[in-house]
C-alpha cells in the first residue's frame, strides 16, 4: 500500500505540473484516455446485455478509435477554454467596483483608471447565485451544441453525408436532452461549487466516460433491443440506407464512397487494434517478470535472511568465546593479585620477625650491659658501708 500511495502522489505531481505548463496539451491527452476507456466500458456492456449491432462478432477499435479522435481533437480543447470563458463571464457575482477619490492633480486619463477598485463579495448568497448561474449558462450555451457537435462528429466519422449526420442528430438529441439535463446538472453544481478552475476538464472528462457509455448503450438499446433494427430516418430499408444502422453496422456495410474521414477512422482503428495487442503482450511480459523478480527477491531475501541468521549464530558464538576469555584473563588477573597479595604478606610476616629478633637481642644486650654494670656499684656500696662502720666504732 505505501508503494502504491507514492506511486499515485508521483502521478498526481507530475500531471499537475503537466497542466500548469500545457494545459490544452494535458486536457487533450486525458480526454483521449478517458473517451476511449468510455467505449470500452460501453461495448463490454453492451455484449453483456445483449444489444448489439447485427454481424458484430468482436472487439470494434475502429468505434474507439473515433472515440479517441474526438476526444484529442475537440473535447479536450474546447472543454479547456470554455470553463476559462465561463470564469470570466460570471465574475460579476465575484466582485464589484467601488468608487475611489481621485487627485485633481493627475490628467483625466489617468483618474479614470484610478476612480474604481475591485473588492470581492463575502457570503455564500454571492456564491450560490454564481454557480447556479454557470451551471445554467453551461447547460444553454455549452452542453446542449457540444451534444449535438458530438452527435455530428461521430456521423461523418463513421462515413455518413452530412445530411444523414443531420437526421441522426436530430432523431437522438431529443432521445438524449432530457437525460443530459438530468445527468449533468448536479454534477455541474459539485463542479462550479468545489472543484478547482484548471481541474474542470479532467472533472467532465471523467463524468463524459459514464455518460459517453451511457449514450451507447441507450441508442443500442432502442435500436437492437428487439428482433428487428429501427427502420431508417429516411424511410428506406436497412440493407440500403446507413442512416439506419448503428455505428458498428455501418462499419460492417459496404460503403462505396469512402471517404478520407472514414479512411483515418479505419486507419485509427487498425493502429489501435495493434497497440492494443502490444500493450497486451507488453503486459504479459510485465507479468512474467514480475513473478520472476518475485522469485528472485524471494530467493534473494531467504539467502540474505540464511546469511544473516548465519552471522548472527557467528556473532554469538564469536561473543560468547570472547566472553568465556574475558573471563578467564579476569580470573587469572585475581589469581595474579591473590598471588601478588600473599607473597607480600609473607614478606611482611618475615620482615615483622626479623624486627622481633633484633628487637629482643638489642634488650638482652641492654640488660647484660646493665647488670655488668650494676655489680661494681654493689661493691662500692659495701666498701662505703664497711668504711662507715669503722668509723662509728673509732667514734665509740
Amino acid at each position: 500500500p505505501g508503494v502504491r500511495v507514492r506511486a499515485m502522489a508521483f502521478v498526481l505531481r507530475h500531471y499537475g505540473r503537466a497542466l500548469e505548463k500545457r494545459p490544452m496539451l494535458t486536457n487533450s491527452a486525458t480526454a483521449l484516455v478517458l473517451y476511449g476507456c468510455g467505449d470500452c466500458l460501453a461495448q463490454h456492456i453492451e455484449k453483456r446485455i445483449n444489444v448489439q449491432s447485427k454481424g458484430k462478432k468482436q472487439y470494434n477499435y475502429e468505434r474507439t478509435a473515433r472515440l479517441c479522435i474526438f476526444g484529442f481533437c475537440l473535447a479536450g480543447p474546447l472543454l479547456t477554454q470554455w470553463y476559462s470563458l465561463l470564469h470570466r463571464m460570471t465574475s460579476v457575482y465575484r466582485y464589484e467596483y467601488v468608487a475611489m477619490q481621485s487627485s485633481s492633480n493627475t490628467g483625466w486619463m489617468s483618474s479614470v483608471g484610478s476612480m474604481y477598485r475591485q473588492v470581492a463579495f463575502e457570503g455564500s448568497a454571492h456564491r450560490n447565485k454564481e454557480v447556479i448561474l454557470k451551471v445554467v449558462l453551461d447547460q444553454l450555451l455549452f452542453q446542449a451544441p457540444f451534444l449535438n457537435l458530438y452527435l455530428m462528429t461521430m456521423s461523418l466519422l463513421e462515413g455518413y453525408t452530412v445530411g444523414q449526420g443531420l437526421e441522426r442528430c436530430k432523431q437522438n438529441f431529443h432521445d438524449a436532452w432530457g437525460y443530459a439535463v438530468c445527468f449533468w446538472s448536479p454534477w455541474m453544481y459539485l463542479n462550479f461549487s468545489f472543484v478547482p478552475m484548471q481541474l474542470a476538464p479532467l472533472y467532465v472528462n471523467s463524468l463524459a466516460l459514464v455518460w459517453n457509455a451511457f449514450l451507447s448503450v441507450l441508442f443500442h438499446q432502442r435500436d437492437y433491443a428487439g428482433e428487428a433494427t429501427v427502420a431508417a430516418v429516411t424511410g428506406q430499408t436497412e440493407e440500403t440506407d446507413l442512416a439506419s444502422m448503428a455505428p458498428d453496422e455501418a462499419d460492417l456495410a459496404p460503403i462505396t464512397y469512402m471517404s478520407v474521414v472514414k479512411n483515418v477512422s479505419a486507419t485509427a482503428g487498425r493502429l489501435l487494434h495493434r497497440s492494443t495487442a502490444a500493450a497486451s503482450e507488453i503486459a504479459s511480459l510485465s507479468a512474467e517478470l514480475s513473478v520472476r523478480a518475485g522469485v528472485a527477491r524471494s530467493a534473494a531475501w531467504a539467502a540474505w535472511s540464511a546469511g544473516e541468521a548465519e552471522s548472527l549464530e557467528r556473532s554469538r558464538e564469536g561473543h560468547t568465546h570472547s566472553s568465556f576469555q574475558e573471563q578467564r584473563m579476569e580470573q587469572l588477573l585475581e589469581l595474579d593479585v591473590l598471588r601478588r597479595t600473599v607473597a607480600s604478606q609473607a614478606v611482611r610476616l618475615q620482615l615483622m620477625e626479623e624486627q622481633g629478633a633484633a628487637s629482643a637481642a638489642a634488650e638482652a644486650a641492654a640488660a647484660a650491659a646493665a647488670s655488668r654494670r650494676k655489680l661494681p656499684t654493689n661493691a662500692e656500696a659495701s666498701t662505703d658501708g664497711f668504711i662507715r662502720h669503722s668509723q662509728e666504732s673509732e667514734d665509740e
